[in-house]
């Protein structure tokens, strides 16, 4: 008994001290602490940033990879910003682009400083994978269309996802505005088409070719498609002209249902039969 009691005694010795133990930040496993900021609101997160440089780097990713360049004639935060996030260092994490200008005309010498400091900015995006333009029924300046025909150029070739929320009128402006010289091959693509006054039907045809003319050119690499309008269009004709797309999983229209909008149901029925092998997702 005596023996077993020293046995026991001589075990415990080479333990270590549960009691003496102290647990740091540093010897905290990189998941844990990745399990810990995903708990946590932005704000809370951003306390992080001294703990450690892995943290740091985890933290400046989270806080700037998505950006939103909304430019308007009260600038001074918006050269602030467009300067921050022109640093290499920073630039190179961004991987959403939300840009939606509101600038007018009043104030063109501020808005072509703020375009030409947003032109200096986006030639760093090198992460950029996303993009979201929204641009409504706003006086477009020259210096804008310049920094259209350059934002493509920068940003093209590495989009994987685009989304435009915009007017019947401005749609075909926009994507005039990519160069022919620019491949886009994206995998996800969003068309949100609002009316600030009635569209007219030489609206509706020209908006449908621009469509078609952006998506034939992703016909091999698109695989999820959204196009939503409450404008009264026959969108037959855009479905039976569509074509055949080898990778679409997923497909949304979404518009008021009626024989006027859509005049031949068949053009539906033949598109959704083509791709019966691929499409997973559906809704109308």
């Amino acid at each position: 008994m005596r023996k077993e009691r020293t046995r026991r005694a001589q075990v415990q010795a080479t333990l270590p001290n549960s009691t003496q133990q102290t647990t740091t930040a540093r010897d905290l496993p990189l998941e844990v602490w990745l399990q810990i900021i995903s708990l946590n609101p932005l704000r809370e997160t951003r306390k992080l940033l001294g703990v450690s440089r892995v943290l740091f780097e985890y933290v400046m990713d989270d806080i700037y990879r998505e950006v939103m360049l909304i430019p308007s004639d009260h600038s001074g935060p918006n050269l602030k910003t467009l300067f921050q996030i022109s640093q290499p260092s920073i630039a190179c994490r961004i991987e959403y682009l939300y840009i939606q200008p509101q600038f007018a005309l009043s104030s063109l010498v501020h808005v072509n400083k703020l375009i030409q400091r947003a032109l200096d900015a986006i030639v760093h995006f090198k992460g950029v994978r996303e993009l979201y333009l929204h641009l409504h029924d706003l006086p477009t300046v020259p210096s804008f269309s310049t920094f259209l025909k350059h934002m493509w150029s920068t940003l093209g070739p590495r989009l994987q996802r685009l989304t435009i929320n915009t007017t019947w009128a401005k749609l075909p402006v926009l994507l005039e505005s990519i160069p022919s010289s620019v491949t886009l091959k994206l995998e996800e693509l969003t068309v949100r088409l609002v009316a600030t006054e009635s569209a007219l039907p030489r609206h509706h045809r020209k908006v449908f070719k621009s469509i078609l003319t952006l998506i034939a050119t992703h016909r091999e690499t698109l695989q999820i498609l959204r196009m939503s309008s409450f404008e009264q269009m026959d969108m037959s004709l855009f479905l039976s002209k569509l074509g055949h797309f080898p990778r679409l999983k997923k497909l949304c229209i979404f518009f008021t249902l009626s024989s006027r909008t859509l005049s031949n149901p068949k053009a539906l029925s033949y598109f959704l039969d083509t791709h019966r092998e691929t499409l997973e997702h559906f809704c109308i």
